[in-house]
This record gives structure tokens, C-alpha cells and sequence, in this order.
């Protein structure tokens, strides 16, 4: 099941585009906050937790601009999975994306270069920080 945040409900006025400002945390991102980092820059980065596993599912996807909740399920409540992470799909970009804390982080990867690490309350707020960018292709 997934739940998308840019389509339009079934109550809103017709023309309705619901996106506030998410709130965010940035860890980390290239040697200026206008861009993302550039193919070849090296900047500091947060990784997922040493030892946690990684699941085979796509917690977000750039085709439809969708959120996994039951992904999301799994991430948040680990038990029989231990502590993982799992994928951000996109054409520009890969994430790995994980909940620690009660925040959502994702290590967004650029030709197979780990280029920055971004954090926010939730997985909706995180897609938009990150797509804003990195891209929504």
C-alpha cells in the first residue's frame, strides 16, 4: 500500500496543491548550501547505522512520488528484520533511507558517490527536501 501527498483528495477543491514547507534538518551537503555536491566532491556523510541490514524494498520512489507505508512499517518497527534500511528510488539519485531517534535520514548516492545526508520528522517532508535537490526525476 502506498500513500501519496501530491495528488490531490477526494474533498479538496478542484486546482488544490497541498505542499507546506517541510521541516528540515540538513547534516550534510556539498562545500555550498546552493546545489547538491558535485560528481567528484567529497563531503561528509552520515551512514546507516553500522550493522543494520539492508531490505530488498523501495521505501520511496521518484516514478509516482509515492511512500511505502508498509516499508515504512517495517523500518520503523523492526522485530524479527533486526535494524535496516531500504531504498530511495530515482533517475538522478540513490538513497538509502532509515528511521533513528524519531527522525527519518537518507544518504543520497550520485555515480556511485556517497554525496550528502539529509535528516526530517518524517518520510514525507524527507522526499521533498531531497527531491528539491537532487531532482524529481
Amino acid at each position: 500500500m502506498t500513500e501519496s501527498w501530491l495528488a490531490p483528495r477526494p474533498d479538496d477543491p478542484p486546482g488544490t496543491i497541498k505542499l507546506a514547507p517541510p521541516t528540515r534538518r540538513i547534516l550534510a551537503v556539498g562545500p555550498t548550501d546552493s546545489g547538491p555536491a558535485l560528481e567528484g566532491e567529497v563531503v561528509e556523510v552520515l551512514d546507516p547505522p553500522e550493522g543494520w541490514g539492508y531490505i530488498t524494498a523501495t521505501v520511496m520512489t521518484n516514478a509516482d512520488w509515492s511512500c511505502n507505508t508498509i516499508v515504512a512499517g517495517l523500518l520503523e518497527e523492526p522485530s524479527a528484520l533486526g535494524s535496516c534500511w531500504a531504498q530511495h528510488v530515482s533517475l538522478r539519485f540513490h538513497g538509502k533511507v532509515w528511521p533513528q531517534d524519531g527522525m527519518w535520514y537518507e544518504q543520497v548516492w550520485v555515480h556511485h558517490q556517497a554525496v550528502a545526508t539529509y535528516s526530517a520528522d518524517n518520510l514525507k517532508d524527507l522526499m521533498i527536501t531531497v527531491n528539491n535537490r537532487h531532482g524529481w526525476e
